[in-house]
């Protein structure tokens, strides 16, 4: 059956995965009433989300079984990590495999869409599987095993970088845009998805890095880190106009500090990612320039992608109704309000320090629809834009109410239930 631009597979749940999700949600119910009454101490504000979410990790997926046996299994079935079979199998080194990449991976559509820090982070994985579970009966069991405990724990980090990237500037109760993020539908049920567990914590990370880095040293790391990012996934280009439009609006705000961000931030980072740049063509003689032309023939070949008006007006209505259905409607009008709202603010000069991030987010946003060069697969796609948006939208909601914390129980617990639905409903896997 198709949905949208991708098929799915019914699941067949049986009673004991209903009362495991029965008790999760129970959990989570009884978490949300402390949230709303204030009862817990801060940490526990951000720790609890993460176990519970770490929790849902095992429960949603499966119930038969050893956990972590039964998620390696369906981790080695999911169609796009067939690259587990070829770091096991068609492996030449990661040197090797960064200098020849478009030699050896010519006849691969997904790892030929991809830069070669993918396949670099999937054979340090095989390295630590087979060191760690040396009694593994295969490789491709070592490399399952391992990612079926270590892919929630990076998931679930996004937790803490959201919350801290909220105080960085100035959104209250930041914490709950981390817990936001964690019963998103998209988020919940695409785990064995790099755009899931690692694109996500690679996009906060250079955030936390690139935006305000207090002194040279951290802003020439910050370009070096931008870089190996995108080394990583081409996925994360989107993150250039955030940063690049956070720092137009940020010297705009703030005129007289233009001077100094230009001299102690802009050229360091620049020098970061450059140096970064051509250290690599001259060592591996690796040109992401080059590799992102061909990756993105590769994407746009087989999406049948055409870049006329007609096509492209019909392809952002198309991303953004199954964006909006994978987050939630109600997030994705929420998202959207606040990003006008901010907009007007900056026309009124009535503009905060979040209002610089929600503009540059909501910018980059829009940006991305128009020059993006997909048709569908959003849902899993900007999986790694979501951070930015729960941030968004808890500025939004905490403006809306002055019971925010009741709001906002309420409407996390709406959110859970939906995603609960479409998990019962059987939009589990996407292939």
């Amino acid at each position: 059956m198709q949905n949208i631009a991708w098929e799915y597979q019914k699941l067949q749940l049986s009673l004991e995965n209903y009362e495991l999700l029965s008790l999760w949600f129970i959990v989570w119910i009884v978490f949300l009433i402390f949230l709303s009454t204030k009862k817990l101490p801060p940490p526990w504000m951000k720790i609890l989300p993460f176990v519970l979410f770490i929790a849902g990790m095992f429960i949603l997926p499966y119930s038969e079984g050893n956990i972590i046996a039964s998620r390696s299994t369906n981790y080695l079935n999911e169609p796009q990590n067939h690259v587990v079979y070829s770091v096991c199998h068609e492996n030449h080194g990661i040197v090797e495999t960064i200098v020849r990449y478009d030699e050896l991976l010519i006849g691969d559509f997904w790892l030929g869409t991809k830069p070669p820090g993918y396949f670099a982070f999937y054979s340090l994985m095989q390295s630590a599987g087979e060191l760690i579970f040396k009694s593994a009966a295969s490789c491709d069991q070592a490399v399952s095993w391992l990612g079926s405990i270590l892919f929630p724990l990076l998931a679930g980090l996004n937790i803490f970088l959201i919350t801290v990237i909220g105080n960085k500037f100035e959104f209250q109760n930041s914490y709950k845009a981390g817990i936001l993020f964690i019963v998103l539908p998209n988020v919940l049920f695409f785990p064995f998805a790099a755009d899931q567990f690692l694109f996500p914590l690679l996009f906060n990370c250079i955030l936390l890095l690139l935006l305000e880095p207090p002194n040279r040293l951290m802003a020439t790391l910050a370009g070096i880190v931008l870089y190996f990012g995108l080394f990583v996934s081409f996925s994360l280009l989107p993150i250039l106009g955030v940063i690049g439009i956070w720092y137009l609006l940020k010297m705009i705000r703030e005129p007289s500090l233009i001077k100094q961000t230009i001299l102690n931030e802009i050229i360091f980072i620049a020098a970061g990612f450059w140096g970064s740049f051509f250290l690599m063509i001259i060592l591996f003689g690796y040109n992401p320039i080059i590799r992102y032309q061909i990756a993105f023939q590769n994407h746009r070949t087989y999406k049948n992608f055409a870049s006329d008006i007609l096509t492209v007006i019909k392809t952002i209505a198309l991303n953004n109704f199954e964006f909006a259905i994978y987050i939630g409607m109600l997030n994705f009008l929420f998202f959207i309000s606040e990003g006008v709202h901010s907009m007007i603010r900056w026309i009124k000069r009535s503009q905060d320090k979040a209002d610089t991030l929600i503009l540059s987010t909501f910018i980059a946003f829009l940006g991305l629809n128009i020059l993006g060069q997909t048709r569908g697969e959003v849902g899993r796609l900007w999986i790694f834009f979501c951070p930015l948006l729960t941030l968004v939208i808890l500025h939004a909601i905490e403006k809306y109410n002055k019971q925010k914390t009741i709001l906002y129980f309420l409407f996390i617990a709406f959110q859970l239930t939906y995603a609960l639905t479409f998990y019962l409903t059987g939009f589990r896997y996407f292939t």
